[in-house]
């Protein structure tokens, strides 16, 4: 992967503010919901897993992750960032990981619309559905998606907070 921060088109020295804004603005220039060509769409697609990982590795880089790593693949990793009032860690799928970006960024619109198309519904998908829920405001919702990721994963943590 290049450099995050060129990615993202920003400096090293870029406020946290300045870096969502310019990931909030590629992201709405490249999504892929903006395009009917199927070609365009697969390179938006593309575009935005890029912009995904380089704002997922710049938050895990100031958040005490270490430096940024070359190489970087968006097929998930161990995190330990915190996200959005949540913990980032384990193995995910990218769509998982766009999940919580989307959670992360307020966009519950478009947490909701992954979730929905993601068949494997596991512990994870209960969880990050809990999280849209309780955001949402759908409490009761939110606390059968919770218990539903605590029954298939006792002993994860994040689930059980």
């Amino acid at each position: 992967m290049r450099d995050p921060f060129s990615i993202l088109g920003v400096s090293r020295e870029a406020s946290d503010d300045d870096i969502k804004k310019a990931y909030r603005k590629l992201a709405r220039e490249n999504h892929p919901d903006k395009f009917t060509d199927p070609a365009e769409r697969d390179r938006a697609s593309e575009k935005m897993k890029e912009i995904n990982a380089a704002y997922e590795e710049i938050n895990r880089q100031r958040s005490g992750g270490g430096p940024v790593r070359s190489g970087y693949s968006s097929s998930g990793g161990s995190r330990g960032s915190s996200a959005g009032g949540y913990q980032q860690y384990g193995q995910y799928s990218s769509v998982l990981q766009q999940v919580r970006i989307a959670i992360q960024t307020g966009d519950l619109s478009r947490a909701e619309a992954l979730l929905a198309n993601y068949q494997d519904h596991n512990a994870e998908w209960y969880y990050l559905r809990g999280v849209v829920c309780f955001r949402r405001g759908w409490m009761d919702e939110a606390k059968r998606c919770y218990q539903t990721a605590c029954r298939m994963e006792p002993a994860n943590a994040e689930y059980r907070q």
